[in-house]
């Protein structure tokens, strides 16, 4: 009879197995709630519950799964186990083959390394002074890439005329550009590195001087 009572309250969980010992418990004091008056009686009922409840709490919270939060420049974001794995290339070239006249372009290129879809939103350089530049036409007139689906293993190329950008930089107070940003659907944010910026305008600049 005690085995029934037991398999069916484990069915309940926590609360179930936690009620069942407790009633075996008082049945080994043939405990009888008639021999005592009302009020008692509602006193140990309360107390009962309260030590079930008590137990329940301490399992849902000691084997409940665990949480990580990532803390990023724009809050809670994913775990870094979900963010995808893409990378931000930027550097310096000459370009060829193409209708416009440009002889010096900042190459961008956007790399998903992850198994799963990138889904990439915008780009913009980031410059000194915690000033922004949004480009809306690459170097040979195109739009810049709007909303894309970048595939796993692929990338998106963008090629702005480092000449143009460089000089509205400066023509815009002095400034200078520290790095590449693109921002996916769900505004997470991913750079390239100050470092390949810095390569790449020393490149340019060491191929003016030649020019």
């Amino acid at each position: 009879m005690e085995s029934k009572i037991i398999k069916a309250l484990v069915v309940l969980g926590v609360p179930g197995v936690a009620l069942g010992v407790f009633y075996l418990v008082l049945r080994q004091f043939n405990f009888q709630f008639e021999t005592i008056a009302p009020t008692e009686t509602a006193v140990i009922a309360v107390i009962f519950l309260l030590m079930v409840g008590g137990i329940t709490f301490y399992a849902i919270h000691r084997w409940a799964p665990e949480r990580r939060i990532q803390e990023s420049e724009g809050g809670a974001q994913s775990t870094a186990h979900d963010r995808p794995d893409v990378r931000v290339k930027a550097t310096w070239g000459i370009p060829t083959g193409m209708g416009r006249n440009v002889n010096s372009v900042l190459f961008i290129d956007i790399q998903n390394h992850s198994d799963q879809i990138f889904f990439f939103n915008s780009l913009y350089l980031e410059l000194s002074k915690g000033k922004t530049m949004v480009p809306r036409v690459d170097a040979f007139d195109r739009p810049v890439p709007g909303p894309t689906k970048i595939d796993p293993g692929s990338s998106l190329n963008v090629a702005l005329d480092f000449l143009e950008i460089t000089g509205a930089a400066l023509e815009a107070g002095d400034l200078t550009i520290q790095r590449v940003v693109i921002r996916d659907q769900i505004d997470r944010v991913f750079y390239s590195s100050t470092e390949d910026m810095q390569i790449a305008i020393h490149n340019m600049k060491m191929w003016q001087k030649k020019a």
